[in-house]
C-alpha cells in the first residue's frame, strides 16, 4: 500500500491531493478515499483534503492499521 500527498500549486486550490494504492486484493483503498469524500477502485484510490499534512498523515496510518488483515 502507498499514499502521496501533493501540494497545491501556489495560487491555486487551498486542497492537497492524496492518491492511494494497493497491491493486495484485501486492501480496498477506496473505501479508505471514502471516508473523506474520495472514490475509486479497490487498488487506486484518491481524495482532496484541506486538512494538514499531519492530520492527513495520522488518517491514513490509522486507516491502513485498521484496514490489515
Amino acid at each position: 500500500m502507498a499514499a502521496l500527498i501533493r501540494e497545491p500549486p501556489r495560487g491555486g486550490s487551498a486542497a492537497r491531493r492524496i492518491s492511494l494504492r494497493s497491491s493486495r486484493d484485501e486492501l480496498d483503498v477506496s473505501a479508505i478515499a471514502r471516508k473523506w469524500g474520495g472514490g475509486g477502485h479497490p487498488q487506486a484510490a484518491g481524495f482532496s483534503s484541506d486538512a494538514s499534512i499531519e492530520e492527513i498523515t495520522a488518517f491514513l496510518v490509522e486507516s491502513f492499521s485498521e484496514a490489515r488483515p
